[in-house]
């Protein structure tokens, strides 16, 4: 999507008036659609009886994607005042972490379930869910804000800065979240092949 190009980019990018015009009518339109397909979501997990894990998570990716969106849409009336400006990308940081980090939480669970088959829902299992998709965002945007309260607030976007090197603190953790689902697949092939092997094998 235009809007996660923005996100992640990393250095000063110059576009024409034209281009930059489409990107966000784009971009506006897509978010848009979102929204609606993520309060749909929200609408079907809250009525289905459904309380696994599996759907706990869901809900949770799909409350942080729609904050993240709505954050997204609404930045643009925080500029050019600096302190809202500073506020807002703050905010944006961390509901698009925390929809980053439910998505990890997410690839770890089915993986475990794979690996150790359906498991009951337990809640000590989604404490730790909860403290690792919603608190460990709020660490980083804290840990970032405090170590360069400058980071947040460019001088043309409400984002994180390229100047003084802020912007890592998101686009470090979500090639961090990347990383791990590139190596999933293969350690889901390793596994496979061992469960096959172990139960083809006769003493």
């Amino acid at each position: 999507m235009p809007y996660y190009g923005f996100l992640m980019h990393m250095g000063n990018v110059t576009l024409d008036a034209s281009v930059e015009d489409a990107l966000m009518r784009i971009t506006m339109v897509g978010c848009g659609l979102s929204v609606m397909g993520v309060m749909l979501t929200i609408f079907l997990v809250c009525f289905l009886p459904l309380r696994s894990d599996s759907m706990f998570i869901v809900a949770n990716i799909a409350v942080s994607l729609l904050c993240s969106q709505t954050c997204y849409l609404g930045i643009e009336n925080s500029y050019p005042d600096n302190t809202m400006c500073r506020m807002a990308a703050g905010v944006l940081h961390y509901f698009f972490l925390c929809f980053h980090f439910w998505m990890l939480v997410y690839g770890v669970h089915l993986f475990l379930k794979m690996r150790l088959g359906n498991r009951s829902p337990n809640w000590q299992r989604r404490y730790m869910y909860v403290l690792t998709g919603w608190l460990l965002p709020l660490l980083i945007v804290l840990i970032c804000a405090l170590v360069n309260p400058k980071g947040y607030g460019m001088e043309h976007i409400c984002w994180l800065s390229h100047i003084n090197g802020s912007h890592w603190a998101f686009v470090a953790p979500v090639l961090f979240i990347m990383a791990c689902y590139c190596r999933q697949p293969a350690a889901v092939k390793i596994i496979h092949g061992r469960d096959k092997n172990e139960s083809g094998f006769t003493p």
